[in-house]
């Protein structure tokens, strides 16, 4: 169904004069046999025919108006999978006016939240994090744009706009189940006497799951990372009396969160944005069970690993130039995710996020955080792309043992410019990208797709 053009031609019927009730029927007569094909798939080809569906719409157009239509025409229908390409619609619709500074400023002033409703902060970061209670009741997740010296050249007015339209551009519904954000509430701006310091935008923290005691007060559910549970079973594995393989995830546990990760980044990609700071410490999860936080993760508890949140979205922009796509910030502790070409060219590509999801996979797979290998005596002061030669020469190949060929196949391909063979470019080249998407999907998406499926 072409859902931007509405998806049909009116048809004339030869013996009978009301072409509106020919062409409705003719819809549901195709629609009906559409859905027929589509259950003859299996759960995962299913998976990526959407994908592959969905990705062809939107980038075949960067029309605010297509995409507008497209968004209509979509949301309308009943089935779930076409709702979901509404939603994916309006994100890069959103997208695109954060880019032209165009769009409709309806409903956006309610996104700003004002100065007496500003969340109560924790008084100290949690693994990094800068948690809150919002309206007394609301647990949430901070994260802050501090004030860039291009700020200068765009009036007040329209930075306020453009991030009311950012801290709408993920809220459209009904969320691809794959695109694993938490809902944004809206934003502040924190200002002195003479100028602004920057805007804070406030992600609801999710209700507790069954299972776990919703009698926790706000103030007591906290985040914790990716990074701090490779950390807490390394700190577990040293206790004289633990069992080392009580301090690891059941094997099938890392194949989901993998797998959820590569799905996120093609949702990700597929509206257009870049994350810009894909590491192991922006992959969060709450609500932790009784136990974990002392003794870290175990057979029993890394049921936790199926419910991830991305975070870090302070740098995600846009892909494009302007104001508000500053890169990743030189002060962060994760540099050693950034792709090496980073540092010569000064532009993301979307090449970047994927060898940054190379990096935490090989971390999932080997279940030792990137900062215990890069601190070592040998590695600490390798350049970057001595860095990155090491973990595909002397690491990516133990996941064999641990993960399975395809699992190691697939880091590899990641961290090796397999699917982008010319990261260094000075210029975006949309088809090159475009093609390396569909390798993505193809070498990656796919083969974690059927791991964490149990079908290989």
């Amino acid at each position: 169904m072409d859902a931007d053009s509405g998806g049909h031609n009116a048809i004339a019927h030869p013996l009978m004069g009301d072409v509106a009730d020919d062409r409705t029927t003719l819809e549901a007569d195709a629609q009906r046999l559409v859905q027929q094909l589509w259950n003859l798939l299996s759960e995962a080809d299913s998976r990526k025919a959407e994908r592959i569906w969905v990705h062809s719409m939107l980038d075949a157009t960067d029309s605010i108006e297509k995409l507008g239509k497209m968004e209509r025409n979509l949301g309308v229908q009943r089935s779930v999978a076409y709702q979901q390409g509404a939603a994916m619609a309006a994100m890069k619709k959103i997208r695109l006016e954060i880019l032209h500074g165009s769009g409709s400023e309806e409903g956006l002033d309610e996104l700003e939240i004002p100065e007496r409703d500003t969340p109560r902060l924790d008084l100290q970061l949690t693994h990094g994090h800068r948690m809150g209670v919002y309206k007394t009741t609301s647990r949430v997740l901070i994260e802050s744009v501090f004030y860039d010296p291009s700020w200068e050249k765009v009036p007040p007015e329209e930075r306020t706009i453009v991030m009311a339209h950012k801290a709408n551009g993920f809220n459209a519904k009904p969320q691809p189940p794959a695109l694993r954000l938490l809902k944004c509430l809206g934003f502040f701006e924190k200002k002195t006497d003479r100028s602004s310091e920057g805007f804070s935008f406030v992600y609801l923290v999710p209700e507790p799951t069954e299972g776990l005691d919703p009698a926790i007060t706000p103030s007591e559910r906290n985040v914790m990372t990716l990074n701090g549970l490779l950390l807490l079973s390394i700190r577990a594995a040293k206790k004289s009396k633990v069992d080392q393989y009580m301090t690891q995830p059941i094997l099938c546990d890392k194949f989901q969160l993998a797998s959820m990760l590569a799905d996120f980044l093609a949702e990700f990609h597929t509206i257009g944005w870049l994350h810009e700071n894909f590491h192991s410490n922006n992959i969060v999860f709450f609500n932790m069970p009784p136990g974990l936080k002392d003794n870290g993760i175990s057979p029993v508890t890394s049921g936790i690993l199926h419910q991830p949140f991305i975070v870090g979205l302070n740098k995600s922009r846009p892909g494009g130039k302007g104001w508000h796509t500053q890169g990743p910030s030189a002060e962060t502790d994760f540099l050693d995710y950034r792709h090496p070409a980073y540092q010569q060219t000064g532009h993301f590509r979307v090449g970047y996020d994927y060898y940054s999801l190379g990096v935490m996979l090989l971390e999932i797979g080997l279940w030792v955080p990137l900062s215990v290998i890069a601190c070592l005596s040998e590695y600490h002061t390798m350049s970057p792309s001595e860095l990155r030669n090491m973990l595909v020469t002397r690491y990516v190949p133990r996941l064999g043992c641990k993960m399975g060929r395809i699992y190691q196949e697939v880091v590899y391909v990641l961290l090796s410019d397999r699917l982008d063979p010319n990261p260094e470019r000075e210029f975006v080249d949309h088809r090159q990208e475009s093609l390396a998407f569909s390798h993505f999907v193809e070498d990656v998406v796919g083969p974690l797709n059927r791991l964490a499926s149990n079908i290989i």
